[in-house]
């Protein structure tokens, strides 16, 4: 620790001195040679030695490992570390001088060295990427996540008025198998509301990689997503697939206030903002259909409301899961309590195309869909889907209507913090959304 208070306090004053001002004679005293000191003057290094460092593979950060540095100040790996870290050994050479392995030349694996940040950066090409899996299995744990808040408005010329919202998860993991419950709650002018958003029970299958859900579920599906069931599913590993059933919203608010996230007459988030650009980050989401309902309610007692639509959110997943995926159940959250069933599966996939299809089958409605994400350029994605739905006409004992909805998309990261989407759908008259009303009226 001691180390490494000294060196970041020698880094923030490398740039100002030359290299021979370095205090030759404290390094001394401190149990380091005059290379350290040369080693100071070329550029921002570790110093020889252990150091816990946080380690950035690729931009996912992979935790805190205890590292060796050799008298240049470069990392000493291991193969039992780059094997965790799903590096293969082989993209490593022997160092010259000891026992360690470090980049070969020839593999182009970039090192880049934070020590203010105590963090090293690495940037491996695929072909020095592991193709197996690296995971941990077992043990037990018990989770509460919650999000309180209550407020008072006062407002000029009326009674004041108290909000409460409450959203939380609990859950508990046991061996490979975690339960999880999550609901949300909501007073606002004496009115409450109560809803669970899911309640189920998960076993992920590493030889499968594949995962088992069954309970209170959303679907997890690249062209049915985000069906409330009661019932069970069966899809790909969420961690293989860089995805997750969240969403994040970028909005605008005039005042400070508080701001609850809704989708289809339920409470998902809600937050505590101050006015101007925001954004609305880890969202929960109960489908893919229906739009977000923002409830903004200012410090001077002012309610409004934003709608924004789910093609407008930004979520986590770029390309599908070309994996199998099944689901049946029951509806929920919905009218409508219609047992259904869904399967899709990846029909193509390599780094600039991953082509998806599927079908939904139930009492009264059916429907088939296909997805195609491509990879344009190395930064310009495009999503093109297709769904055609054919339901039950009500008004006719044997008949039924047909519709089809086009959707195209663009996404361009322009920065860092800042990326440009595109989005446009187009609806035929007689179009039903999977899990909305089942029968045509």
């Amino acid at each position: 620790m001691k180390k490494t208070v000294f060196f970041c306090s020698l880094l923030l004053s490398c740039h100002a001195f030359a290299k021979d001002s370095f205090d030759r004679e404290m390094l001394r005293d401190l149990g380091y040679d005059d290379s350290v000191g040369d080693l100071l003057a070329e550029e921002a290094h570790f110093l020889p030695g252990h150091h816990q460092v946080t380690l950035i593979i690729n931009g996912q950060q992979k935790g805190s490992k205890d590292l060796t540095f050799d008298r240049q100040g470069k990392a000493c790996w291991s193969s039992a570390l780059l094997e965790e870290l799903g590096i293969t050994p082989r993209a490593f050479t022997s160092a010259a001088e000891s026992d360690c392995l470090i980049p070969a030349p020839e593999n182009n694996i970039t090192v880049i060295e934070h020590p203010d940040r105590n963090s090293l950066e690495l940037k491996v090409p695929p072909d020095g990427l592991q193709d197996r899996l690296h995971y941990a299995s077992g043990g037990k744990a018990l989770i509460l996540n919650y999000d309180a808040n209550v407020y008072r408005y006062q407002r000029q010329s009326a009674n004041s008025a108290t909000n409460q919202t409450l959203t939380s998860e609990a859950g508990i993991n046991f061996n490979d198998w975690i339960v999880r419950s999550g609901q949300s709650f909501s007073t606002w002018g004496g009115k409450k509301d109560f809803s669970r958003l899911y309640t189920y029970t998960q076993k992920t299958f590493t030889n499968l990689s594949s995962v088992l859900q069954a309970g209170e579920i959303s679907t997890n599906d690249p062209v049915f997503g985000g069906i409330n069931l009661t019932g069970a599913q069966l899809f790909p590993e969420m961690a293989l697939q860089g995805g997750s059933n969240h969403a994040t919203i970028d909005t605008v608010i005039p005042l400070a206030a508080t701001v609850e996230v809704w989708q289809r007459d339920i409470l998902l988030k809600s937050f505590r903002l101050p006015a101007g650009a925001v954004t609305l980050e880890d969202i929960p989401v109960l489908n893919r259909q229906d739009d977000f309902i923002l409830k903004i309610r200012d410090d001077a007692g002012g309610e409004q409301q934003q709608i924004i639509p789910y093609v407008q959110a930004r979520t986590a997943r770029v390309f599908s899961s070309t994996g199998l995926s099944l689901a049946a159940g029951q509806l929920r959250l919905s009218s409508e309590k219609f047992p259904l069933a869904t399967a899709s599966a990846g029909v193509y996939q390599n780094t600039r195309l991953s082509l998806v299809s599927g079908g939904l089958v139930s009492q009264d409605y059916q429907s088939a869909a296909w997805r195609a994400d491509i990879r344009l350029t190395e930064t310009l994605l495009s999503t093109l889907t297709q769904t055609l739905s054919l339901a039950k006409d009500s008004q006719e004992q044997s008949g039924h209507v047909k519709g089809i909805k086009n959707q195209a998309s663009l996404a361009y990261p322009v920065t860092g913090h800042l990326s440009a989407n595109a989005v446009a759908s187009f609806y035929s008259k007689n179009f039903l959304e999977p899990g909305s009303a089942m029968t045509y009226r």
